[in-house]
């Protein structure tokens, strides 16, 4: 499922420690979006706010994080499916370090999604 830009990812409450972990990577994502556009990708606010929404309904533990392997695996699968040119999607995967999803696959949720 992406969200409308329109659609904000934030829908929860704001005192959790929820929601300080994804507002800082929030901050991050839009700092990323402005790096891109100064080497003229873009990266549709469509596309922030399904990686938003994909941290928030994802993450786990005390500190309310998600697992970064299963959010790169699913911010690229994302942005092929949007149609995100491969130059936008190199881009984007330097946003987050390490490998993509686990073997092929990434978790959603309670749903193993194939990459």
């Amino acid at each position: 499922m992406i969200l409308n830009s329109q659609q904000s990812a934030f829908e929860y409450e704001k005192k959790s420690n929820k929601h300080v972990y994804l507002h800082r990577h929030a901050n991050k994502l839009i700092n990323y979006k402005i790096i891109g556009l100064t080497q003229g990708l873009i990266i549709p606010d469509d596309l922030i706010a399904e990686i938003e929404y994909y941290m928030r309904r994802n993450s786990i533990g005390e500190a309310r994080q998600c697992c970064p392997r299963c959010l790169k695996a699913h911010m690229i699968k994302t942005a092929d499916d949007i149609g995100i040119s491969s130059d936008g999607k190199k881009f984007l995967s330097l946003f987050i370090k390490g490998d993509v999803g686990h073997d092929g696959y990434y978790l959603d949720g309670d749903e193993l999604v194939i990459i």
